[in-house]
């Protein structure tokens, strides 16, 4: 997994922006399957907490460089993961490489500049190691999440309305983790990785939210 900046400078301003409308693009593209999935990560803070009326003297979030999707188990029960990788496909995304050239089949790339989107799993048993892969094909896998299934449990659906990546105006409602399933979650990222964005985001909603 590539390293995340450790200062605001690292984050462009307009690439949340750009995360948002590939959130978007997605929605259009994989329809009611995007009710088995859930926007995690980086993005939430700057969906749950409205960034254009914010209190004075609150910055507004740094935003991310990437977009965090969480998948339910029942795509795996009910084998739909070949329907979504088609549906990718279908839509111009294509799995990233690292910088050895090698493809990294939980990360998936659209648009020059690239926007790329993660999917993460809950382990599917208690031995499962955080941050391995999940494989569900032969071209995609999912990185183990520990929590994330609270994710599914504390959610809210949130209007993203604009234009896609695609140039595309759409509307739809995405479904985003819930304060406090993000509380917990960036607490048990932030346990595992260390890094200064996890522990940046828990702070930013606890203060904000």
């Amino acid at each position: 997994m590539l390293e995340k900046p450790t200062t605001a400078a690292g984050y462009p301003r307009d690439q949340v922006a750009r995360v948002k409308a590939t959130c978007l693009y997605l929605a259009t593209k994989l329809g009611e399957i995007m009710d088995e999935l859930v926007v995690v990560g980086g993005l939430v803070p700057s969906l749950l907490i409205d960034q254009e009326h914010l209190p004075e003297k609150v910055a507004p979030h740094v935003g991310t460089l990437d977009l965090d999707l969480g998948l339910a188990f029942a795509l795996v029960g009910e084998q739909r993961y070949q329907e979504v990788t088609d549906r990718l496909t279908q839509a111009g995304f294509q799995t990233d490489v690292n910088d050895e050239g090698i493809q990294t089949r939980q990360r998936w790339r659209i648009s020059d500049p690239p926007v790329t989107v993660d999917f993460l799993i809950e382990p599917e048993n208690k031995n499962a190691k955080p941050g391995s892969l999940f494989s569900l094909t032969k071209d995609w896998a999912a990185i183990v999440a520990p929590g994330l299934h609270l994710a599914f449990r504390d959610n809210r659906l949130i209007k993203l309305t604009g234009f896609t990546i695609a140039g595309e105006k759409a509307s739809r409602d995405i479904r985003v983790c819930g304060a406090g399933a993000y509380i917990v979650l960036k607490a048990l990222a932030f346990r595992i990785r260390g890094e200064n964005k996890d522990a940046y985001d828990l702070f930013y909603l606890l203060l904000n939210n």
